[in-house]
């Protein structure tokens, strides 16, 4: 295994590039289940690790419905904040457990679903820029941390990179818990 940097910093630029959903793309028309099945199948593609993965599938929306996460849809038919919702959840249940999302969503009532997703894209935005532009740097910062004699200094390189994201990831997410415990669970 060879560690190139250009290599790290193109999967880094790679994965940072991952298209959002705007708002606009959003269809303003009511939808039935398949629609938005296939409507996030196609638009969140690129978050899938595998070809196999899913997005969303119907037993998760409806599962998502039954445990009140989303509300019911009227007539069958999924609406525009359904949506953005669906898209929120999606992203929110690669980090919380579904009881954190319950806590978090639950509380949106007297916030508009759209400043909540204009939101969410904005923060997505700055956050993917700033994630492109710090890495690099901490590939340096790493690679100072190991002697550059040492033997498989790549691999070293390699196992630096998954284990500082291993552990900003898990410190992020803890804080994420605790501010969902302290400010949205009853």
């Amino acid at each position: 295994m060879t560690f190139e940097r250009e290599e790290l910093i193109n999967l880094i630029k790679k994965n940072i590039s991952l298209k959002q959903i705007d708002l606009s793309e959003i269809p303003d028309i009511d939808l039935y289940m398949d629609q938005v099945t296939t409507f996030m199948e196609d638009k969140l593609k690129e978050f899938k690790r595998t070809k196999q993965d899913k997005i969303l599938t119907k037993t998760m929306i409806n599962n998502y419905t039954k445990n009140k996460i989303l509300p019911p849809p009227e007539k069958k038919k999924y609406s525009k904040d359904h949506m953005m919702l669906l898209i929120l959840i999606y992203h929110l249940k690669q980090i919380l457990s579904i009881g954190d999302i319950h806590s978090l969503l639950s509380s949106v009532s007297d916030i508009s679903i759209e400043n909540l997703y204009k939101n969410f894209t904005d923060i997505q935005s700055i956050e993917c820029k700033n994630f492109s532009e710090e890495m690099p740097k901490k590939i340096d910062e790493l690679q100072k941390q190991i002697h550059p004699n040492e033997e498989n200094f790549d691999k070293l390189t390699l196992f630096s990179m998954i284990f500082f994201l291993i552990i900003q990831s898990s410190l992020e997410k803890r804080l994420a818990e605790k501010l969902i415990d302290t400010f949205f669970n009853d």
